[in-house]
């Protein structure tokens, strides 16, 4: 049986095969994959200076239990970082992966892992967003997409206390 560790770990592969090609922006024609995958944000310390990069943020979890079933609900928050000298274009570069980011994490398929697959994709508030938390101190902007990846364990309820996906 697959842990939340290969799941997650699955998620990363996905979002590392991701790019653009030949998409047009203005007189320019832009082919970009994504360059870096922090599995957690990076330290405070390390400038992100490989963009387009996914940061993962790790998952909150919920658990529910039914008499011939457990369910847990991993929720993964992805953020698609990219910095640009002009902002505008930035903007347009991170708009420009969501529909290559769709097709990778489409609902309901699997990880190729026993009890996993991909629940939805969806934004909580911003979908595309200036991340302060990123921007260096000279001024370094950097923007992108804000998403939350659900992914769901689905396992026996064989007992009364039902059973927990492993991590």
């Amino acid at each position: 049986m697959s842990d939340i560790r290969a799941a997650l770990a699955q998620i990363y592969r996905r979002q590392d095969e991701i790019a653009i090609a030949n998409v047009v922006f203005g007189s320019d024609t832009l082919s970009r994959g994504v360059e870096k995958v922090w599995p957690i944000v990076p330290p405070q310390r390390v400038t992100i200076s490989d963009t387009p990069c996914f940061v993962n943020l790790l998952p909150e979890s919920e658990t529910e239990f039914f008499p011939a079933l457990t369910r847990s609900t991993f929720t993964v928050n992805m953020r698609l970082v990219v910095h640009d000298a002009d902002i505008d274009r930035a903007c347009d570069i991170a708009l420009a992966f969501y529909p290559q980011i769709v097709s990778k994490f489409r609902a309901n398929i699997g990880l190729g892992l026993a009890q996993w697959s991909i629940g939805a994709l969806r934004t909580e508030g911003e979908f595309l967003r200036l991340f302060e938390e990123y921007t260096d101190s000279g001024g370094k902007a950097y923007v992108g997409l804000d998403l939350f990846l659900d992914l769901r364990w689905n396992g026996p309820g064989n007992n009364a206390h039902g059973t927990v996906p492993p991590v």
